[in-house]
């Protein structure tokens, strides 16, 4: 999975693009996916996203951060 912003890209529409189902079925429709189950596809997308994100230099312990 690809996380970088593509140059010239707003930052927050790409990461809203990321975070919806639509680009999932924009995908399947356009023939660039192979998705069966958009359903499926999305929550393995967030699953991958947030083990991304729990695997990153940017994590943060809220209970050791505000206690």
């Amino acid at each position: 999975m690809d996380l970088t912003c593509p140059e010239l890209s707003n930052p927050c529409d790409f990461f809203m693009s990321m975070m919806s189902k639509e680009s999932i079925e924009f995908e399947k429709e356009e023939g660039i996916s192979q998705v069966e189950n958009v359903e499926e596809a999305y929550i393995e997308k967030i699953a991958k996203l947030v083990d991304a994100y729990e695997n990153s230099e940017m994590v943060n312990d809220a209970e050791y951060l505000h206690p």
